[in-house]
């Protein structure tokens, strides 16, 4: 995955890495959505050659969505046997068992405090229930955890004394329109002001657009048959009208881009 690891994620990922006192390995990402945290997990996990565990998390998260699930399809096909299935912790558990692991718990700042402490628990022990009186027990040598939040709620000092804790930043602009123009295609000087367009919805919301979303745009614009279709692919990424007159510009690129490409 061709991430962009800046300074303090890189230092904080190091020295998580480097312990070796047998707790489990907790990296706690904070942020605004739409600065890699969940793109950050995966690179990990990919740079590890890791299993990569992944599961977004909600206030109705619980202990059976932690310890032990439900198959909805197999429920509905009234096949008993199959209808419980592990729990995300029962699979990192597992899997941590087999090789290094990467459990990615997505937004953990949503989930109310019990389902937190029963989180916690798994961080100091290691332990999953997963009938009465049996365990499953995670290789904690062998996992890493990697929590992210994007502030929701204040989380407990019980688990932040577990974690390392690593502040995510946007990237710089010039970085950005970069990696655009780089997946998508997608002439610079349209990625740049593709940005610029979407950034422009921080002015109106809580929401910052990812590097995916830019990048989707991006890719999506070189496919519009005319300044009109433009306007809608630009309106269904960011939920922005723009006049023909701001869009004309990125037109431009786009077509004398397709003539170059003849």
């Amino acid at each position: 995955m061709n991430y962009i690891m800046r300074d303090p994620e890189r230092v904080a990922l190091r020295g998580i890495l480097a312990r070796r006192n047998g707790d489990a390995r907790v990296l706690l990402l904070t942020g605004a959505p739409g600065t890699g945290k969940t793109a950050f997990a995966e690179a990990v996990a990919a740079e590890l050659g890791a299993f990569y565990v992944y599961a977004l998390l909600h206030s109705w998260s619980d202990d059976q969505e932690l310890y032990q699930g439900v198959n909805v399809a197999a429920a509905v096909a009234g096949d008993a046997e199959a209808v419980r299935q592990p729990g995300v912790l029962a699979v990192a558990a597992e899997k941590s068992r087999q090789g290094m692991t990467v459990l990615c718990l997505d937004e953990v700042d949503k989930v109310q405090e019990r389902t937190e402490y029963l989180l916690l628990d798994f961080l100091q022990t290691g332990r999953v229930p997963v009938r009465p009186g049996v365990h499953l027990q995670a290789s904690l040598p062998s996992l890493l955890v990697i929590l992210t939040s994007n502030g929701t709620r204040p989380l407990s000092a019980a688990l932040l004394r577990r974690c390392r804790r690593v502040e995510m930043q946007p990237l710089p602009a010039e970085t950005v329109e970069a990696i655009m123009a780089e997946r998508s295609k997608t002439p610079a000087g349209a990625c740049a002001m593709l940005r610029k367009l979407a950034y422009s919805i921080g002015e109106r919301a809580d929401r910052t657009a990812s590097l995916q979303e830019l990048c989707l745009l991006a890719e999506e614009a070189m496919l519009a048959e005319s300044i009109q279709e433009l306007g809608l692919i630009v309106e269904g990424w960011t939920d922005i009208r723009p006049d023909h007159k701001t869009l004309a510009p990125i037109w431009g690129e786009i077509v004398a881009q397709r003539r170059r490409a003849k």
